[in-house]
């Protein structure tokens, strides 16, 4: 029986859930807000989503979102709606990530006090220790960009759909809380909103069909909820921006996973199986012992618990194996499964008995084994920094002087620390594996080290890596030219953004085919006077390099990511002499 709130007992209860809640928004807080002080929006997504939310604020248009100062199809507005708030509040730069932290730490919050119903208090802890020091949310806690919020949001549906099943008097509060959760989720990435946990609650529900409640007439007011929020928005769609623009944004997003427009994330169904260890490091045995586990109560003990947990998991990887198109953060939905699927695994090991315990001290050691494979890689990394660079990029010295940290001897002390940290956590691990004790021990000691790399990289690595992976500094160089240039061009969409949010301007005509960019430079180039400036990469530029008029060279040329961007321009600004 619980303790009631106004008994001794239940004000003990209630202190130790808020300690606990404080602890889990401290951790979470550690990790991410750190790097807000050192890391620039890196190219291209995030810089692009806060343009977005910025032209919505100057154009005072948040019924449709512009890009460039055109219709931005490929996303709904949520984020961007969201975005522009912190925005307007002066977050500027900041405003994107603020939305994902936010949604990261709502995120971990529903992971322990969903965590803390199923199993108890500190196994809710216990999960989102592991499923935030868990490589994919582990570095998708840092960047602005869409994948938490839905990540929150379909988090929040499926555990109101797990509540709702099992029926009571709330079950239409849960229902309508699933729907909401749902819709909230299509505004934010569209119909994959709706698609990744209703994928899940229908199998689960097929599943346990004899010990559910269907919810019944719930489902029609759930589903009002639902239209009445997403229909509202693309009815309010079709009146600003016409039935060609609804039509992309509606099925467009299908095709973004589905179709050939997403070639450049097309793989094939095994691309997740051979990523998954990655994700999942370093708690990846953990995890395959926790899915085992849970997967052997559900079937001999109809366990609907792990079930449920098993199925979260189960059905989202396979959803996106079979979808073409694939990237890394696709995945961010199932990692709260995981994390539970882990704390579970050892809540019940310490109580019960591990269920394989010879397999569980094996792959226990190889965890902490790989982390002493690990710790060396660490403490070599200067040294393969540089590997990196003369190897993939020729010695490159622009790129060379970025990463000359690595290799200096304030790189190569850090480095060398945390192998030694890292060293240490994997020894207690070792250590502890031999002497059968307690197994949760190491794993905050492996936690311990997380928060010291987090830190590291958020003081060190993020500001050495913003000038290769953020526009700014282009954008800057870029902008005494684009201010004077009578007609300023892009060659290319993937700039559109960027550019605009470094150089605040707010629109700048985009030309993809060749052809057109030829014909257009000829017209402007029998204008002797007009001033012309082009902003594309260095691969485009080479391909119409011999076809240019003689005036039109590069103005500024500089790494940003993997592309060498470069703007051409047939005169020198004054700006820059």
């Amino acid at each position: 029986m619980q303790s009631r709130p106004d008994t001794p007992e239940g004000a003990f209860a209630v202190s130790h859930t808020l300690r606990d809640v404080l602890i889990v928004i401290l951790f979470g807080s550690v990790l991410i807000f750190p790097s807000f002080f050192t890391r620039e929006p890196w190219n291209p997504d995030e810089p692009r989503y806060i343009e977005v939310a910025r032209e919505m604020v100057v154009l005072h248009d948040y019924v449709v979102p512009h890009l460039n100062g055109v219709l931005y199809p490929d996303k709904p507005p949520l984020f961007f709606w969201l975005a522009s708030i912190f925005y307007r509040a002066g977050m500027g730069m900041s405003s994107g990530r603020v939305v994902a932290a936010l949604a990261n730490l709502g995120t971990l919050l529903l992971i322990y006090l969903f965590g803390r119903k199923l199993l108890a208090a500190p196994a809710g802890i216990l999960a989102v220790l592991m499923t935030a020091s868990m490589f994919l949310f582990f570095w998708l806690l840092k960047p602005g960009v869409i994948d938490p919020l839905l990540t929150l949001l379909t988090t929040t549906a499926l555990i109101a759909a797990y509540y709702a099943l099992r029926g009571g008097s709330r079950r239409l509060l849960w229902w309508l809380l699933f729907y909401g959760a749902c819709s909230l989720a299509v505004l934010s990435k569209g119909p994959i909103g709706f698609l990744v946990p209703g994928v899940v609650v229908v199998v689960y529900a097929l599943f346990n069909r004899k010990t559910v409640s269907a919810g019944g007439w719930a489902h029609a007011a759930g589903a009002a909820v639902f239209v009445g929020i997403v229909g509202t928005w693309l009815l309010a769609v079709r009146l600003h921006a016409g039935a060609a623009y609804t039509n992309e944004i509606v099925f467009g997003q299908a095709a973004v996973y589905t179709v050939a427009r997403s070639i450049s994330h097309a793989h094939g169904p095994h691309y997740y199986l051979m990523q998954l260890p990655l994700y999942l490091f370093p708690w990846v045995c953990f995890a395959a012992l926790g899915i085992a586990e849970a997967f052997v109560a559900w079937r001999k003990n109809r366990d609907r618990d792990a079930s449920f947990l098993l199925l979260w998991f189960a059905c989202i990887l396979l959803l996106f194996m079979a979808i073409p198109a694939k990237r890394e953060r696709y995945l961010l939905p199932l990692m709260p499964a995981v994390g539970l699927l882990c704390a579970r695994y050892f809540a019940h090991g310490l109580r019960d008995g591990f269920r394989w315990p010879k397999l569980h001290g094996r792959l226990f050691a190889a965890t902490f084994g790989i982390m002493v494979v690990l710790a060396a890689g660490i403490a070599a990394s200067p040294w393969v920094v540089r590997l990196w660079v003369d190897r993939a990029y020729g010695g490159d010295p622009e790129l060379t002087a970025h990463l000359k940290f690595f290799t200096s001897p304030a790189g190569i002390f850090i480095a060398t620390a945390l192998a030694l940290v890292l060293l240490g956590a994997a020894i207690i691990g070792l250590r502890f594996n031999a002497r059968k004790a307690n197994p949760v021990l190491p794993v905050y000691a492996v936690l311990t080290w997380m928060v010291l790399l987090s830190l590291v990289i958020d003081l060190f690595v993020f500001p050495v890596m913003n000038p290769i992976k953020s526009g700014r500094s282009f954008a800057a160089e870029a902008l005494p030219y684009l201010r004077e240039a009578d007609k300023s061009y892009m060659f290319g969409n993937e700039y559109s953004g960027v550019i605009n949010l470094y150089t605040g301007i707010l629109s700048i005509p985009v030309i993809h085919d060749e052809a057109a960019m030829l014909e257009t430079l000829e017209e402007s180039g029998a204008r002797k006077s007009e001033r012309i400036a082009v902003i594309t990469d260095q691969s485009r530029y080479e391909r119409i390099r011999g076809k240019l008029p003689p005036d039109l060279s590069v103005a500024v040329q500089e790494h940003i990511g993997q592309k060498n961007m470069v703007l051409l321009c047939n005169w020198l600004t004054s700006g820059v002499r």
